[in-house]
């Protein structure tokens, strides 16, 4: 903070001051925020991976997953750091199931070139050599 719009030596320092004093709450305050942001955003994605796998997530599976984003959203109207990390904890490991249906049905869903269908774009590597007089040999 700088004296430049006009403040008194003693405003500017005691602004510091103030600054310095409420650094600690400022950064417990941005790690919470970070940490619920953290944790919406994983509620969010695993929903979305819920819908779109739809039946191929098995139904105990699904309930387990369901409960844990219930449980890590309900603790996101909290303030409370550790109890929304260890609530995200447990829906990563929850969701560490929904990754395997996912895998699963990505296995059986395999269409185009890479199934050993039709290559229409064959690609052929080859060496050359530039010649003294500019021609490929």
């Amino acid at each position: 903070i700088t004296g430049s719009s006009g403040l008194s030596k003693d405003e500017v320092e005691r602004m510091r001051k103030d600054a310095e004093d409420h650094a600690a709450t400022d950064k417990a305050r941005r790690e919470l925020v970070d940490a619920k942001n953290r944790a919406e955003q994983v509620a969010y994605q695993v929903r979305k991976q819920l819908e779109e796998l739809g039946a191929k997530v098995p139904q105990d599976s699904r309930t387990k997953i369901e409960a844990a984003v219930s449980n890590l959203e309900s603790t996101l109207k909290g303030d409370d750091k550790a109890a929304i990390e260890a609530a995200l904890t447990n829906l990563t490991n929850a969701a560490g199931e929904l990754q395997q249906a996912a895998s699963a049905a990505g296995a059986g869903a395999t269409d185009g070139p890479s199934a050993g269908g039709d290559k229409k774009d064959d690609v052929i590597d080859a060496e050359y050599e530039v010649t003294d007089d500019g021609k490929k040999s």
